[in-house]
């Protein structure tokens, strides 16, 4: 498998890549051993949106990572940028406002 493919892979619709997503796994999946490096995977991963049309404020994708002859599946929830922007505004309108306590 071409690294290049690999490597020029991100989760489609945002822009987390492979380099990202096994930096995420190493460090907090107790179940993954094959550390940062895109190297360890033997094949373009495999992506599916599952929330497509559903909901409104995150996205979730099944994806399939290989490695040698292994296949780790698992999901990915992300928050859509609109409610991530909504909130980040709210928290700084209460502080301005003074109604935040630290």
């Amino acid at each position: 498998m071409s690294s290049a493919a690999i490597s020029a892979w991100k989760i489609p619709e945002t822009n987390i890549t492979s380099y990202f997503l096994l930096k995420l796994l190493n460090r907090h999946h107790p179940d993954w051993n094959h550390g940062e490096d895109i190297r360890c995977l033997t094949k373009v991963p495999e992506t599916k949106w599952i929330s497509e049309n559903k909901g409104f404020s995150s996205k979730i994708y099944s994806l399939k990572l290989t490695v040698n002859d292994k296949i780790y599946q698992f999901c990915v929830k992300i928050p859509s940028i609109f409610h991530l922007e909504a909130n980040i505004i709210a928290e700084n309108d209460e502080i301005v406002e003074g109604k935040k306590n630290f």
